[in-house]
């Protein structure tokens, strides 16, 4: 056995030993969260590739990317809500509201490649090749599009995303999500 002592929180690793159904009933809610996050992720996609920004438009296709981030939030304020009213019973601080976050960001990480996959494989087969044509017509050498717009690199960004910005955006909605406190009737 394994054991990572933090301030607030204490983690044990069990290696080797199976994982329980029970145990995974535990994080059954971002589990739920995760599976969703996925198929928003894929029909942002599909929106993308419809509305012409894997080709005619590609230029305007990173700016679009980052507007994901509106949905993306939007999914973790209510995953967390969801945990506080249905597990923790309407009362969640905001360590609870950390780690459900960030087991969400674990379980979004695991899916990711997979919807990478899906994503350049299946829904747009040419985008890296027309990524790397517009960037190398736009004074980006050979060598760093190709680097860049490759499966390989995407899902490797995305992996460190996922998790990076899944911790944080974690850290930062715990903070609103987490009950407050009553004020004190102290003079």
């Amino acid at each position: 056995m394994f054991s990572l002592k933090f301030r607030l929180i204490k983690i044990k690793l069990n290696f080797g030993q199976p994982i329980s159904i029970s145990k995974m009933k535990k994080f059954s809610i971002e589990i739920k969260w995760a599976i969703l996050f996925t198929i928003v992720s894929l029909l942002w996609f599909v929106g993308e590739k419809i509305t012409g920004l894997h080709d005619i438009h590609i230029n305007n296709q990173p700016f679009y990317a980052l507007l994901f981030a509106l949905p993306a939030l939007i999914i973790y304020i209510l995953a967390l809500l969801d945990k506080k009213k249905k597990i923790f019973n309407g009362q969640m601080t905001w360590t609870q509201g950390f780690i459900s976050g960030t087991f969400l960001a674990l379980f979004i990480t695991m899916l990711n490649p997979l919807m990478q996959y899906l994503c350049y494989e299946i829904i747009s087969p040419n985008f890296f090749r027309l990524s790397i044509s517009y960037k190398i017509a736009h004074k980006v050498s050979v060598e760093n599009a190709e680097t860049y717009y490759n499966m390989k690199n995407t899902i490797f960004r995305g992996i460190m995303d996922c998790m990076s910005y899944g911790i944080i955006t974690s850290a930062i909605i715990a903070l609103f999500v987490k009950t407050k406190e009553a004020p004190s009737n102290e003079k």
